[in-house]
């Protein structure tokens, strides 16, 4: 019986020398130099080059391969040789190529990795922008990180779970909702798992974490803003505050030093040095207002931080993740404990890293007469909770949690100037397509 070809990878060709091989992927680039032509072929793993010479090859494969156009995807078929010189080490004698689809001779974008063109046009054609190298590369990390949140949180014994998208009152107060009619009752995108990983955990899960898709209605066209982004959430039963900025902070250190083991190629081509983050400074809010006073930014107790003290922050830190805690109830959510000492702050911290927030996080109002109290307080409506509060009336016990935003985590990973860069399909003010 005739031995079948071997479908592979173009990165897995060299260990198949002298075999005959099957691979499938787009054309990079095509040269015809007289009696030699060169079709340079990729995957989302590697490139290998194909070689037609006159008289090796039949001639209606070398004319097949002269009139492909760039950005085609093919099958070849041919044998692994030996080849020094070239990519991988190895080349491709074609037996046969197939196109699977011709792409139009004109791209609406350049694919090189050299070219220069604006994020919009490149957002326009993101499908095409993806055969780019360095696009490629930027979500093959952001999948390491993911990856590597759930293998974390699993081996500390916590449960993956799902929330609504569709809610019936703010998870956090405020007006940035996206409204929507659900079976003529006025409905909202959530822009939170926040009330329900709560309710998770005090119903039996006791430590949950998710990667949620948000929706946040902010009229905000900044380089670090999205209408629509993911977070890696996490909540458990019977921690304080400590406990999660405990668990915050080692799963940072842990994701960064997993993508610097992981994806070193993507990182090179990122132009990204890995590096080591050994740990994570902690200040009070009060502390950081101080720091940042003294440092010239327009700042008093009482405000939030905005991205220039954030930046600062970072910088004076020499680029360490750093987190502040103990912020002032009223710029605190309506579900972050009061502290135990001082009743004007609570237990709730931000994480900053490469000059933006990242993380958010606090010890949860478990206390139902105490959450009515503090939502009157913020001036919100009880009644809009009823089921949320009622779901601490029955041995609901101290917990904590965070969020991650993993477009921001991946920006600032791999030193991407807009969060845009991070997201795939992006949803903000002005776009909405493809």
């Amino acid at each position: 019986m005739k031995e079948k070809s071997i479908k592979t990878f173009t990165s897995d060709a060299p260990s198949n020398i002298g075999k005959t091989i099957v691979l499938k992927g787009w054309v990079d680039d095509i040269r015809d130099i007289g009696k030699l032509v060169f079709l340079i072929l990729k995957d989302s793993k590697s490139r290998i080059q194909v070689v037609a010479k006159e008289g090796v090859v039949d001639s209606k494969i070398i004319d097949i391969i002269k009139k492909i156009p760039k950005e085609s995807s093919v099958e070849i078929k041919g044998l692994v040789k030996e080849a020094k010189s070239a990519m991988n080490g190895v080349e491709i004698v074609p037996e046969s190529v197939v196109v699977l689809g011709a792409s139009e001779p004109n791209l609406p974008i350049p694919t090189d990795k050299k070219a220069t063109i604006t994020l919009s046009k490149r957002l326009d054609y993101r499908y095409i922008d993806l055969r780019n190298d360095r696009v490629l590369a930027i979500f093959k990390i952001q999948a390491v990180i993911m990856d590597t949140f759930r293998q974390f949180m699993t081996k500390k014994d916590f449960i993956e779970f799902n929330s609504p998208g569709i809610i019936s009152s703010s998870s956090e107060g405020g007006a940035d909702l996206f409204p929507l009619l659900y079976y003529q009752k006025e409905a909202f995108l959530a822009q939170s798992p926040q009330l329900y990983k709560q309710m998770a955990v005090v119903g039996g899960m006791e430590r949950v974490f998710s990667i949620s898709r948000i929706w946040r209605a902010e009229v905000s066209n900044t380089i670090k803003h999205l209408s629509e982004s993911r977070q890696m959430d996490m909540e458990a039963c019977f921690f304080d505050d400590e406990d999660a900025m405990d668990l915050l902070c080692k799963f940072v250190m842990h994701a960064i030093k997993t993508v610097n083991e992981k994806c070193s190629a993507e990182l090179e081509l990122l132009g990204v040095e890995p590096y080591v983050v050994d740990d994570v400074p902690q200040i009070d809010y009060k502390e950081a207002v101080e720091i940042l006073q003294k440092n010239n930014i327009g700042i008093k107790y009482g405000d939030d931080l905005g991205s220039e003290s954030e930046k600062k922050l970072c910088e004076l830190y020499k680029g360490k993740p750093v987190i502040v805690k103990k912020w002032p109830c009223s710029l605190r959510a309506f579900y972050s404990m009061p502290d135990d000492e001082d009743k004007t702050l609570s237990k709730s911290y931000d994480l900053l890293y490469q000059g933006m927030e990242l993380a958010s996080g606090a010890q949860r109002i478990h206390i139902p007469e105490l959450l009515e109290k503090t939502l009157r307080e913020k001036q919100m409506d009880v009644d809009n909770f009823k089921s949320y509060i009622d779901s601490f009336r029955y041995g609901a016990p101290p917990h904590a949690g965070w969020a991650l935003g993993l477009e921001r985590l991946t920006m600032a990973i791999c030193r991407l100037s807009n969060i845009r860069e991070a997201t795939l399909f992006p949803r903000d003010t002005e776009r909405i397509t493809p």
